[in-house]
């Protein structure tokens, strides 16, 4: 005869407790997760009130000059830009402290300022709105800038009065991609998509700011083979575009926050210029096949040395003035075209992104009337 007792069933009283007890570790772990992110969300949402949306966590250059701390000298009667110092003998702009009447800011890279070199500064558009509107008008553009720099020009103008800011951004953020090979090894995919999300986290931008983990350029730009670089990628130009966002809607928060109107204008560009980058992102965007069948904006657009704004970079720009509530220039829209064209104009442009005197002078006109009345003129 067998003498081994049957085994016995666990006590239901063992078997609910054990139930319980796993339970109350997953509501535990579940209720910790939720004050965690509660607590973070908070601090979050504090330092959006009090600091804005961040800007890209980019290392800034001004131009070819390296790093910059101080855009701006104070003296006891006015400001002083640091950045505008060249050897075609510029000493910078000098904004008095006295307020005169209306003052407007124009902000931009050499489009904006010194890069139609056969031009005099009272050439440029910044001052043909100035005898326009009879407002004092200070061009705080420079040869290279792109809308990092732009933001730290801007971090720094809380003591000096504006009414009104015009940028003219986004042709540098992508050229400078190249030229400084930014964003190199990039690549796509939830790794790419998560950091891109945490950027936009102010929290996230102070932590990297006080560590110092801005992302630094990968090269600097040789003059004499600006152009012997590998062209850059679809990755890099999304990086670039993302930032260029970021970038907008921190401008857009300071002006607020400093009571200035911003009027954004949309860049435009020379279209019936071949591309500098010949090779294909993909077989099915190719930048010379574009080019040779006459679809000149989807050239540009698949340029991979991109001197010029690509067409997702001015939506962008139109789509953050649309949800920040900010005035918008559509120069892309509004410069004259040549009979049988769709797009601006080549008289417009000495090269692929730099104005001739009549492009100027359009831009002046286009931009003067939304100026006009955000100024109450």
């Amino acid at each position: 005869m067998d003498d081994t007792e049957p085994e016995t069933a666990e006590p239901a009283s063992v078997a609910s407790a054990s139930r319980g007890r796993l339970d109350s570790r997953w509501v535990r772990l579940f209720l910790g997760l939720f004050v965690g992110f509660a607590i973070l969300g908070s601090v979050e949402l504090v330092l959006r009130w009090t600091l804005g949306p961040p800007g890209a966590p980019v290392q800034v250059y001004s131009g070819l000059d390296g790093q910059r701390d101080q855009w701006f000298v104070e003296h006891s009667d006015g400001f002083q830009t640091t950045y505008q110092n060249s050897e075609r003998g510029d000493r910078g702009t000098w904004i008095p402290s006295e307020v005169r009447g209306k003052r407007v800011a124009v902000f931009g890279g050499s489009s904006v300022r010194g890069g139609s070199t056969n031009l005099m500064a009272d050439q440029e558009f910044a001052f043909l709105l100035r005898d326009a509107l009879d407002v004092e008008v200070f061009n705080l553009g420079r040869i290279s800038l792109d809308s990092h720099d732009l933001v730290a020009i801007m971090e720094e103008m809380r003591e000096i009065h504006m009414d009104a800011w015009v940028v003219y951004t986004g042709h540098n953020d992508f050229g400078n991609t190249y030229f400084h090979q930014r964003y190199s090894g990039w690549s796509g995919g939830a790794l790419a998509w998560l950091q891109g999300w945490m950027e936009r986290l102010q929290m996230y931008w102070q932590l990297r700011s006080a560590i110092g983990m801005t992302e630094a350029n990968s090269a600097d730009p040789n003059p004499r083979q600006q152009f012997e670089a590998a062209g850059i990628g679809i990755e890099q130009k999304q990086q670039a575009l993302t930032y260029l966002e970021q970038n907008l809607r921190r401008m857009a928060w300071l002006a607020d926050d400093y009571g200035v109107e911003l009027i954004l204008v949309v860049p435009v560009s020379r279209l019936e210029v071949a591309p500098k980058g010949w090779d294909c992102e993909a077989p099915d965007s190719c930048a010379k096949e574009f080019f040779k069948a006459g679809e000149l904006s989807k050239a540009r657009d698949a340029d991979t040395i991109p001197l010029r704004a690509p067409s997702y970079a001015q939506e962008v720009v139109r789509q953050v003035a649309r949800e920040e509530g900010l005035r918008l220039v559509d120069a892309e829209a509004g410069l004259p075209r040549a009979e049988g064209t769709d797009y601006p104009a080549t008289h417009h442009f000495m090269d692929v992104v730099h104005f001739t005197a009549t492009g100027h002078q359009a831009m002046a006109e286009l931009i003067a009337p939304e100026l006009q009345e955000a100024l109450g003129l």
